[in-house]
């Protein structure tokens, strides 16, 4: 009876020399030398205290009681492989989770660049309105909107951001606007969700009433630029998710940048265990970067 439990090095060398005949082959498929392959079957034979292998010039055979030892360790030894294989893909597979308009206006664009980069990482990407519970949910990171008061969470506000008006230039050319009270008169297209609303804006900017009526609301992001587009009408909104429109010239601000609302919307949250974690880790390291690149993107755009 063997003294103690066999290493598993020691089983895989034997299993592989069984499998192949050879501890050439075997060693190949284990990138070893074949004396290592060799070293490894002698001291799990010696650990035995019998022969499971009858050694040739053409290979290795085995012995009766070599082949009557391999039906037992196989199954064990797949279950072993089974699970490292489980624990490695999940080391590898970063599960997101974020709101819709975030999720489609801003990441999704940039995901393939992310995909690219880190081929070993898996995504698995959930949206929601509904704040997510680390705990129950098993998420390793959040996009997270509104104020950051998540106090037991690892939480990153690394988004620079503007509330402003927005139209179609179609829509600004038909309806000429000067100055801030000059949309008291206009249809207005109302977010519901967003932290500054129109009444928040027309206060900041020295208009003291402001509508109580809108022409359209809507509670997504995504939804109510397609209604400005649309020229449906002004919408009050985040630069950072309005950037597509602008850049390709489907809404303009209205006024320069000193009527617009600076915000911290967006924030990325996680806990202090995960953010540890390689897959983690390098996506929020990717996600800073994409983040300052893109701030400085939309700033030189504000420039021309």
């Amino acid at each position: 009876m063997a003294k103690h439990a066999p290493s598993f090095r020691a089983l895989s060398a034997f299993e592989t020399s069984a499998r192949l005949g050879s501890f050439t082959r075997a060693s190949q498929e284990l990138h070893l030398t074949p004396s290592a392959v060799s070293h490894q079957v002698a001291k799990l034979e010696e650990s035995l205290g019998t022969k499971l292998f009858i050694r040739q010039d053409t290979g290795v055979q085995l012995t009766s009681t070599g082949a009557a030892y391999l039906e037992k360790v196989q199954g064990a030894l797949s279950l072993i492989s089974g699970a490292v294989d489980a624990v490695a893909n999940t080391e590898l597979e970063l599960r997101l989770f974020s709101t819709p308009s975030f999720a489609v206006l801003w990441l999704m664009p940039r995901l393939p660049d992310f995909m690219q980069a880190h081929p070993e990482i898996k995504l698995h990407l959930a949206v929601s309105t509904v704040v997510s519970d680390f705990a129950r949910d098993q998420l390793d990171v959040e996009i997270r909107y509104g104020i950051p008061e998540w106090p037991n969470l690892h939480v990153e506000s690394i988004f620079c951001e503007r509330i402003r008006p927005l139209a179609s230039p179609a829509l600004l050319r038909q309806h000429p606007v000067k100055q801030p009270h000059d949309l008291l008169n206009m249809r207005l297209l109302l977010h519901d969700i967003d932290l500054v609303t129109w009444p928040t804006w027309f206060a900041a900017n020295g208009v003291p009433v402001s509508p109580s009526n809108y022409e359209f609301r809507c509670d997504r992001s995504y939804v109510i630029l397609e209604a400005a587009v649309q020229g449906m009408g002004f919408v009050l909104e985040n630069d950072l998710l309005a950037q597509r429109y602008l850049r390709s010239g489907q809404l303009i601000p209205v006024f320069d940048d000193n009527v617009s609302i600076p915000v911290r919307a967006h924030h990325v949250v996680s806990t202090a265990e995960r953010v540890q974690t390689f897959r983690v880790a390098t996506f929020l390291q990717w996600l800073r970067a994409q983040a300052a690149a893109d701030f400085d993107d939309r700033g030189k755009a504000s420039l021309k």
